[in-house]
């Protein structure tokens, strides 16, 4: 049941092991896991079953938070406004709300961006 609706979530998809939930009014959660203070921003692989995130930006004044939701949302090709930090803002595992997205089309995107990995 949701905290937030008092309602059953509908059942999580499976995207290359990070699962996303649809949790109504177009808007879908899935985590991630972030690394603040890393050499360069960049997007892929899983960590625990969440997206790996880092992110060059300092865990200071939520600047890492909004780094992160802006690397995403360039990685799966949406506007900055579309991802969202709505959990976890103080733990490098959050909980990042998409909107404005199909499902399916996250699914798969989240998907190719699991079993991506970081270009060193």
């Amino acid at each position: 049941m949701s905290e937030r609706s008092g309602r059953e979530w509908p059942r999580s998809t499976a995207a290359g092991g990070v699962a996303v939930t649809d949790a109504g009014g177009g808007r879908l959660l899935f985590a991630a896991h972030v690394l603040p203070g890393a050499s360069s921003t960049a997007v892929g692989g899983t960590r625990g079953g969440a997206l790996l995130v880092r992110v060059a930006a300092p865990p200071e004044g939520g600047r890492a938070n909004a780094a992160a939701a802006q690397a995403v949302a360039r990685a799966l090709g949406l506007r900055k406004s579309a991802v969202e930090v709505v959990g976890g803002a103080t733990s490098r595992r959050k909980i990042l709300e998409v909107h404005g997205v199909a499902p399916e089309r996250l699914a798969i995107d989240l998907a190719a961006l699991a079993r991506s990995r970081r270009e060193r």
